[in-house]
Parts: structure tokens; sequence; C-alpha cells
């Protein structure tokens, strides 16, 4: 009955954000030039960059131990303690940014633009504080005040941008509306509904230098996962900008946009739903129901998947015309077809990476994250020159189908009896899915 009831919060959540994501793309596409459009999320994708690489080792370790230190009875000390080093990481990416940016316009002589680089610094500062609070709440199952908090954030950032772009339609508008969307709800989630913590007078907190050192152990693995997962999914649209343009760039994204989200709700759905369940089954040495979960959902989710590509390919004009302005409809449907496939495929991989994370097989992950990134890197530099955004279109497709044939060799290869026990893959699974949760596809966040 639990489980049923957290499916149907999820799916809610899901559906809410996903509606939401729909609408704003045909909004921001009417109100925002390509261009703009275009600059504006491949800044956004250089802001989920540097949280990757620098704040996520301390997202990932918060939701891991959080319970810990609330049955310790020090989950508010631990809460100051990893927010202080997420605010680390956050500070250190804001100086190198801000480095690069400065080096960058110095050295190609163009404006530096200092409106737009607060807007870009202020939306990451509050996302930094947005992530530290909600992963919080992840860690304690508090799944319908996230759903309600990610939905209403959502629509906040989708109706505050497009007033900025009526005002006026530029790429520092639109990051200014982001900025302020994203703002508006904290106060309410993160500060009026935020449930209090409440530590135990006995407790004796570790020391700092400890502590720490803990939270980057545990941590740092995942920083590699992460950059793969972003170079698979956003990698192709520089590509794009660099070869034919941020106009091209803009054309791309939003096709991208429309065609992977529907695949990327079917995905988390599934997985929030079916993971904690197959984890259970592995955990309690219950392997045939374990296999029996696997293959129902692996079953449900190809066949939802491939009815989602059929549908793009007989509806994609309906789609287009619904969902994305005039100016953004060149070749949208071929774009939809491919990034489709890519997507479909890559909601696969999420299920087989489930099944070898409950068979204590995280380390084959690695190899087959890396192929898609490498991939979609190189096959986009070969295509987008001759086919411009149609050639990331098909390298989508390739780079997620070398992911998917990658990673079923390596669960055809996996056998069980890792030596750390069935209660730690369990563990890295659930972690593995607040990760991608905060970062979802990579692209959703941002798009």
């Amino acid at each position: 009955m639990r489980a049923g009831r957290e499916g149907a919060v999820v799916a809610a959540g899901q559906l809410a954000v996903a509606v939401a994501g729909l609408v704003g793309i045909r909004l921001l596409t009417e109100l925002a030039p390509r261009e703009v459009f275009g600059e504006a999320n491949l800044l956004l994708g250089v802001v989920q960059l540097g949280r990757l690489i620098l704040v996520a080792p301390f997202i990932s370790a918060q939701v891991r131990f959080h319970p810990e230190y609330v049955i310790r009875g020090q989950a508010r000390w631990f809460t100051r303690e990893i927010s202080r080093l997420t605010w680390l990481g956050s500070a250190l990416f804001a100086l190198l940014g801000l480095v690069a940016y400065s080096t960058w316009r110095w050295n190609d002589g163009g404006g530096y633009r200092p409106m737009m680089l607060a807007a870009l610094a202020a939306y990451f500062f509050v996302d930094t504080a947005r992530a530290i609070k909600i992963n919080r709440l992840v860690a304690e199952r508090r799944r319908a005040l996230t759903a309600w908090w990610q939905g209403t954030e959502h629509w906040l950032t989708v109706f505050v941008p497009a007033t900025a772009l009526l005002l006026t339609a530029t790429t520092t508008s639109y990051l200014v509306g982001f900025a302020v969307g994203t703002a508006l709800v904290y106060p309410v989630f993160g500060g009026w509904l935020d449930p209090p913590l409440v530590d135990r007078e006995d407790g004796t907190p570790e020391p700092r230098k400890e502590f720490s050192r803990r939270m980057f152990r545990y941590g740092l693995p995942f920083v590699p996962l992460a950059l793969c997962g972003w170079l698979s999914s956003l990698a192709d649209r520089y590509v794009i900008a660099g070869f034919l343009g941020t106009a091209d760039a803009g054309l791309y994204v939003a096709a991208y946009s429309v065609a992977s989200r529907p695949f990327l709700m079917v995905g988390a759905v599934f997985t929030n739903f079916a993971r904690p369940i197959l984890f259970q089954a592995e955990s309690s040495g219950d392997a045939r129901r374990g296999r029996q979960v696997f293959a129902l959902w692996l079953a449900t989710t190809a066949t939802v998947c491939a009815l989602g590509v059929l549908g793009f390919a007989f509806l994609g004009d309906w789609v287009a015309k619904l969902l994305l302005a005039p100016a953004y409809r060149e070749g949208s449907v071929a774009l939809f077809v491919w990034i489709g496939l890519g997507h479909a495929m890559y909601v696969i991989v999420q299920v087989i990476e489930s099944r070898l994370m409950s068979l204590e097989r995280s380390r084959r992950l690695v190899v087959p994250s890396v192929s898609a990134a490498v991939a979609n890197l190189g096959v986009s530099i070969a295509l987008v020159p001759a086919l411009g955004a149609l050639g990331s279109g098909i390298t989508k497709a390739i780079a997620f189908g070398m992911h998917l044939l990658f990673i079923s060799v390596a669960l055809l290869r996996a056998r069980r009896g890792s030596p750390g026990g069935p209660a730690s893959g369990a563990r890295f699974g659930q972690q593995n899915h607040v990760v991608e949760k905060e970062f979802p596809g990579a692209g959703s966040d941002v798009d």
C-alpha cells in the first residue's frame, strides 16, 4: 500500500513537471528568438556542469548519510556541516567561473555583460540552497512535499522568464526570470514548510576533519559518472553552437526538450516505483522475485517507450504545431524521432543499471557511461558540420544505443556474490537515483 501511495505521489509530481515543461517550451519559444533561447540554455548547461563537479559529491553524501545522523540524534549538526561543504564547493565554482569568463571575454574582445553574469550567479546560489533542502526531504522520503516543491518551481520557471521576455527578449532577461522563478518558491518550501531538525543533547559530534574526509571519500566517485552523464546528454548542443551558432543550438534544444521529456517522465515514475521493490527483494535474498520484478519492469518500460517513438513518428507534425513556435519547427519531426529513439534506449539503460546495482555490480556502470559520453561528443563533431542539428539527433540515438549495448553485455556477464553484501548495493542504488533526480538525464532541468 505504501509503495502504491508513494508511486502515485511521484507520478503526480512528474506529470506536473512534464506539463509545465511542455507548456514552457511553447511559451518560451514564442517569446525568445532562437539565438536567445539557445544561448540561455547553453549557459545554464555550464552551470549544471559546475554543480556536477563541485557540488554533487556533497549532495550525494547528504542523501546517503542523513538517515544515519537522524538515528544518532545529530541531524541538525549533520545538515549544518554538509551545507558548509556544499557552499564551499559552490563558492569555488563561482570563483573559477568568474576567472574563466573574464579570461574568455578579455581574449575575444567581447563585452563583459555583468547583468547576465549576475543572473547566472544568482540562479546558481539559489539552486544550491534549494538542493540542500530538497535532498534532505528526499532522504527522509517526504515525497509529497518534494513533489509540490518541484512542481511549483517548474511552473514559476516558465511564467517568470516569459514575463521577463515580454519586457525585453534578451538572454539576460531569460536568465533573470529563471533565477527569480527559482527564488520565489524557496521561502515557502525551504522556510515556512521546512520540517524542523532537533538534535539530542547527549550526542557527541565527530571531529570536523574526520567528517569532511568521510564525505569526500564517499562523494568523489560520483563525479566521473556525473560528468559522463553531462557529456552524453549535453555536449552535442555545444558542438552545434560551435559549428553553426546559438540560433541552431536553440532550435535543437527546443526539439530536444519536447522529445526527451515524455521518456524521462516515464523513466522517473517507473524507477521510483520499481527500484525499491527490486532492491528489497535482493536484500532479503529473494532472487526469484528480483528476477520477476526486473523482467516486468524492463518489458513495461520497453513497450511504453516503443509506443512513444511510434507516436513521434506518426504525430510529429501535430506535436510540433502544438508545442513549438513556428520559428522552431524546421526539421523538428525528424529530430523528435531520433531524439525520442535515443531517450527510449536511455530509459531502458536505467532499468538495466538498477539491475546491476541490485546484484552488487555497480562498477560495471563505468565503461558503458564512458562509451556514451565519447560517442555523443565524437559522433556529433563528425555529423553536425554536414547534417546540422539533425546530426546531433542521430548522434543521440547512436550514443545511447552504444550505452544500451555495453550495459546489456555487462548484465549478461554479471554474477551474484559481491563482497559488499546486498545492503550496500541497495544503498548505492538509492543514492544514484537521487543524483539522477537532481540532474535528470542532464538536459531536462535546464531546457
